[in-house]
């Protein structure tokens, strides 16, 4: 397989993971409540920031890696907000929705379990960025 075969059959992985998680989050059952975060869901790792160069919060990036070497597939959730109370709310509800999901024959699962109980909280200032990661297959 060329490489460019091998960068297509990644980024073909990516939108078809990408998608479930989207499918599955407007499936759920925060979609539409107050949980669901302001601005949203977004791709990539970080928020947009807005005029002054802050990050825009009350929005959850989501990452999809997929790569051969080191063999890796992951979707990483970053949950950015300014408040820790709003995070652990939003938190405790992807662990729910995202606990053991299969959508399309992608079957996610947690890539460390100890987050289910210890919430990993970054602080940049007044930004607060929680982290969850997932693994998944495709069968």
């Amino acid at each position: 397989m060329t490489k460019k075969e091998q960068s297509a059959l990644r980024l073909g992985i990516i939108n078809r993971v990408f998608s479930a998680v989207m499918h599955i989050l407007e499936e759920s059952h925060i979609y539409g409540t107050d949980i669901w975060p302001v601005n949203g869901f977004k791709a990539g790792s970080f928020p947009d920031v807005d005029e002054n160069g802050a990050y825009i919060n009350d929005t959850i990036n989501v990452k999809v890696i997929a790569q051969a070497e080191p063999h890796m597939y992951k979707v990483r959730f970053n949950n950015w907000n300014l408040t820790e109370q709003r995070i652990v709310d939003q938190t405790n509800q992807m662990l729910l929705i995202f606990g053991d999901a299969v959508y399309d024959n992608i079957h996610f699962t947690m890539e460390y379990p100890e987050q289910e109980n210890d919430l990993w909280l970054h602080r940049d200032g007044e930004q607060l960025c929680a982290y969850l990661d997932y693994n998944f297959t495709i069968n």
